[in-house]
């Protein structure tokens, strides 16, 4: 079974790129960074993973109507309900949306990345 499949974003050190589409054994990738516009080249699996791409698993997104937990702007743990609003996928898109149980250790996470972002040095 193979690890890639059509849709999914996968990455190396080059950057982004996406999975089009798969034919057989080969598969369709996007130009780097550009989702939109098909590489002339076609790819094995071997070749992909030669190449260094991985795939980027997808955050974790609740169902309509579960609970999940989000990082307020003071930095507080907040809780609500998926309803797929506006706001949902905001969170989501920032990254900020978690399970909402056992989620210690992804909030950390989460709270150092946004740390590390707004050290003035990071502005310099």
């Amino acid at each position: 079974m193979s690890k890639f499949k059509a849709g999914m974003i996968i990455e190396n050190a080059d950057g982004e790129r996406k999975i089009l589409g798969q034919c057989g054994e080969v598969f369709f990738i996007s130009e780097e960074d550009d989702f939109e516009t098909a590489v002339s080249e076609i790819y094995t699996e071997k070749e992909l993973r030669n190449a260094g791409f991985e795939p980027i698993e997808e955050p974790w997104k609740p169902e309509i109507d579960n609970l999940y937990a989000y990082i307020g702007s003071l930095g507080d743990v907040g809780k609500t309900y998926w309803s797929n609003s506006e706001g949902d996928k905001y969170h989501l898109s920032i990254g900020n949306v978690f399970p909402p149980e056992n989620n210690e250790e992804l909030i950390a996470e989460y709270k150092r990345k946004l740390q590390e972002m707004f050290k003035p040095e990071a502005y310099k």
